[in-house]
Order: C-alpha cells, then structure tokens, then sequence
C-alpha cells in the first residue's frame, strides 16, 4: 500500500503537535511509514518552508528540558547526537543556554542524596550517578566538596 503526501504530512504534524523534532529524527519517524524518500523529503521541506519544523528550536527545546531534569553536557551533547543534531548546533546551542553546570549537577546531587558521603562506598555511589548524569569530574568534585 502507497501512502498519500498528504497522510505523511498528517502523520508528520500529529508528531510535531507533541514537540518538536529535529529534521533528522522527524525523517526517521517517517521512514516508518513509508520508504519513499522523495515524499519523505516534500513533507520536511513543506514543513520547514512553514516554520513548524526547526533544528534550532528543537535543540534549545531538548537542551532546555535535559537541563531541568538534572543532566549534564557530556550527557546532553551523547543523547543530541543520537538524535541526529549536528556537532555545530550541539554546541551553539549549548553556549546559548549558558547554564551554571555545578549549579546543575548540585541540584540534581541534592535531589538523589541531600548530604555528603560518609564513606568512599557512598562517595563512589554518588560519583557515579553525577557521571552518568553527563558531568566532568571537575563539577563533581566541586559539587561534593561544598559545604
């Protein structure tokens, strides 16, 4: 069965309607519907013509929730690249927000554990989910070390 340009636009707003996509991951939701790539790349330019598709938007959007919930650049920038944003916009983006990285991994810190480590087991503990959040060692050792 052949799907219309006009079901794969649908399909494309009802995606955008929940929040924004970059081109490439938009395309890979597509792709699902559809092997055509001619109809796939009408859709995108459509939607880019009107403004409801934006790599830039999507990417201060995504950095701007990733922040909130607690991750760090190195994360951020990993889970950016897999959504098919570019190096340069990763990073233009992340200038633009200019976060307070310790002030980011010390909140998410105090959301988990709420007092220093008591022991290395502890310390170890709370290093590792400070990295796994995507913060450099420099902002962890910063962030355990407040008083």
């Amino acid at each position: 069965m052949t799907i219309s340009l006009a079901v794969l636009r649908q399909s494309a707003l009802t995606l955008l309607a929940c929040r924004d996509f970059s081109v490439a991951e938009l395309a890979s939701r597509l792709r699902k519907k559809t092997t055509d790539e001619n109809l796939i790349q009408q859709v995108i330019e459509q939607l880019l013509e009107k403004g409801w598709l934006d790599d830039h938007r999507a990417a201060a959007s995504f950095v701007r929730q990733r922040i909130d919930r607690g991750h760090g650049p190195l994360r951020i920038r990993q889970d950016m690249r897999a959504r098919g944003f570019t190096v340069e916009m990763i990073e233009q983006t992340l200038e633009e927000q200019e976060p307070d990285w310790e002030e980011v991994a010390f909140l998410a810190w105090q959301r988990k554990f709420s007092s220093i480590p008591k022991n290395d087991k502890e310390k170890t503990k709370q290093i590792r989910f400070l990295q796994y959040r995507g913060f450099s060692y420099d902002i962890i050792r910063c962030v355990l070390n407040r008083e």
